[in-house]
């Protein structure tokens, strides 16, 4: 009985390495497209911030995370983490 609950453990934990992974993958997509999105800016002289954008991503998220039984709340604090790395990220590339 242990084992068989250590194996399912296990495997469940597997798959959870798997789910991080493609998190970080993800990620990582997201910088390259900020990066394109900094590029475009800098070229055009737009501004770093887009507080109307950043509403609805978090609306859309939050939105996207009630269908899929996540917390809402939970899902737009994670995005807004997210936002505010890819604005630092974006800082740097454009040297401000």
């Amino acid at each position: 009985m242990v084992l068989r609950l250590l194996d399912e453990l296990t495997k469940i934990r597997e798959e959870i390495d798997v789910v991080d992974k493609e998190i970080v993958e993800t990620l990582a997509k997201r910088f390259k497209l900020v990066e394109k999105i900094s590029r475009i800016k800098s070229k055009y002289g737009l501004p770093l911030e887009d507080a109307k954008r950043e509403r609805v991503v978090l609306d859309r998220v939050k939105v996207l995370a009630e269908s899929l039984g996540v917390n809402p709340s939970l899902a737009e604090e994670i995005f807004k983490t997210i936002i505010k790395a890819c604005k630092k990220h974006e800082k740097l590339l454009m040297g401000s």
